[in-house]
């Protein structure tokens, strides 16, 4: 009930108050070095409403709401007793619209609607950012500064590897002519399938041992 009444409001609303979306992202090396990430990706604010279109099929995803303003589109998705899953983020980033999420409280439906519709309007800390097309930039910086440190801690551990006799097998970026060719794009999978590796066997792959379980990566088509 509340969850229809909410979808009811947003018909009637002429505008909205959303929050800023600061992004950050973090990583911690056995070393005590650390990785950070931050960036600003939206300034919030009041946006103003054009048009609404309440479950309305985007492709085979029907979001809840879509809020139509100076001709661009926000998603809305209502969440009362249910947060949206990752099946339903990952349809969002592949739309690659902005969406929120509106966290209303069960027992707002106590409320009146008119109290209700003041709070959907206004208040800001029941709404969170479900995606922003800037994270993809976000997170492709944040690889940069991991890739950067990730490479001299695990030069580091090799070093030190090696002192006390240590022949564990280690994942690094290796020599130019091992891995210059690889496109930028391309290391952010890196990245992910080497750490994958790691908690399944316990050790990083060595820079030959991942050209031959992905050489498509490492593959600079043209």
């Amino acid at each position: 009930m509340l969850h229809l009444l909410s979808k009811e409001i947003f018909s009637e609303l002429k505008s909205i108050s959303i929050p800023a979306y600061d992004y950050k992202r973090t990583k911690s090396f056995p070393n005590r070095k650390s990785v950070v990430h931050e960036e600003k990706l939206a300034n919030g604010g009041n946006v103003t409403i054009d048009a609404v279109e309440i479950e309305k099929h985007l492709g085979n995803f029907k979001p809840d709401i879509v809020i139509i303003s100076n001709g661009k589109k926000l998603i809305v998705e209502i969440a009362v007793t249910h947060k949206v899953g990752k099946i339903k983020q990952r349809k969002l980033r592949k739309y690659n619209i902005p969406a929120i999420e509106i966290r209303i409280p069960e027992e707002y439906a106590l409320k009146e609607k008119d109290e209700l519709k003041y709070l959907i309007k206004n208040n800001t800390n029941i709404k969170y950012w479900l995606y922003h097309p800037k994270e993809k930039q976000a997170i492709s910086s944040f690889y940069k500064k991991y890739r950067a440190v990730n490479g001299r801690y695990l030069r580091y551990k090799e070093y030190d590897s090696s002192r006390f006799g240590n022949t564990v097998a280690k994942f690094t970026r290796g020599e130019k002519n091992q891995t210059d060719t690889v496109p930028e794009k391309n290391w952010f999978e890196i990245n992910c399938r080497v750490e994958q590796f790691n908690k399944k066997n316990g050790y990083y792959p060595s820079t030959q041992e991942a050209i031959k379980l992905w050489p498509w990566l490492y593959a600079n088509k043209k």
